[in-house]
């Protein structure tokens, strides 16, 4: 049987909102949520990863994100965290407590992400014994995080097949950039654990088609409702209606925001809190340092890629 049951659909990456003081806005962070987990084909959230800057906030900051969020989530929707640390008793420290805080399951961010140990990706061992590891630390659900092949710590398939075998591994947040390299992961995993698309680019949709469990999405954010519609589409093998409302409503979010179609220094979260901004969900675009926030261009093509999707009006 697949382990893959319960991570299927849509799962947003929520932006979390700081104040001119960077203190945690928690009445609009909560808000937030609650219209995300409110749109029908949302299956749950993605917290304390990169949307959500995880690298900024603190261990008790972390632990109220997820309280916050299961108080807002309906019955039934997961609450997946992100777990970093680039030492092991870091990461078990970090996934101990997603567990005792009541996390449904965590995105581990690769421990790989350091200079010295990006050829350990070449090969299966290494991945293989820090999942292992997390694995028999906790039974929390494990969900691979796959970066795109240029950032030099993506696992092979080989890895990922051998990482597929724990029990505790439920999915993969599949951020793959080449088509025929995702192929072969869905080739490798699909139907072993949930393949969940990653991409906040253009190339999304083209994914999604060659097949999919769901995605995970820092835009999903933008526009909830339409992005779960889309998502039911693509899971009902719809195509014809998942391009469309891709192309007309989505994509226009996607070149705007997310795709790096306008050069910008901000920060990808820093333009995601700005659309927000725009859309009355925050009153502030705030990131924290070493973020770069937005300039007056970037906020003006924020603004049209949400005319474009037709969430302002022109």
């Amino acid at each position: 049987m697949t382990k893959a049951s319960d991570f299927r659909g849509l799962f947003p990456a929520p932006s979390v909102p700081f104040d001119n003081n960077e203190a945690l806005m928690e009445r609009e962070f909560s808000k937030h949520i609650k219209t995300i987990g409110a749109s029908k084909g949302v299956n749950g959230v993605l917290i304390n990863a990169h949307a959500g800057e995880l690298a900024t906030l603190t261990p008790s900051e972390r632990a109220r994100i997820i309280k916050l969020t299961r108080n807002e989530l309906q019955s039934g929707q997961k609450i997946i965290t992100g777990v970093d640390g680039l030492n092991v008793p870091d990461a078990l420290e970090c996934l101990k407590q997603a567990e005792g805080e009541g996390a449904d399951a965590a995105l581990v961010v690769p421990p790989f992400d350091y200079n010295p140990r990006r050829k350990m990706t070449k090969s299966w061992e290494a991945p293989l014994r820090f999942y292992e590891t997390l694995a028999n630390a906790s039974k929390l659900p494990l969900i691979i995080y796959q970066f795109p092949e240029t950032s030099g710590v993506s696992y092979t398939t080989e890895a990922l097949s051998r990482m597929a075998e724990i029990d505790t591994v439920v999915a993969i947040k599949d951020t793959t950039i080449d088509g025929q390299l995702y192929q072969e992961h869905l080739e490798a995993l699909q139907g072993r654990i949930s393949v969940l698309a990653a991409l906040d680019t253009p190339d999304l949709l083209g994914h999604m088609i060659l097949g999919c469990d769901g995605a995970i999405i820092g835009v999903g954010q933008l526009g909830p409702a339409l992005w779960g519609e889309y998502t039911n589409y693509i899971l009902a093998g719809d195509y014809t209606a998942a391009a469309d409302i891709f192309c007309k409503r989505l994509l226009p979010l996607v070149t705007h925001i997310f795709f790096g179609r306008f050069p910008t220094l901000a920060s990808d979260a820093a333009k995601a809190k700005e659309a927000l901004v725009q859309l009355g969900v925050f009153t502030s675009s705030k990131v924290r340092a070493p973020a770069v926030g937005v300039n007056a261009e970037d906020i003006k093509n924020i603004r049209a890629g949400l005319v474009r999707a037709k969430l302002l009006a022109a």
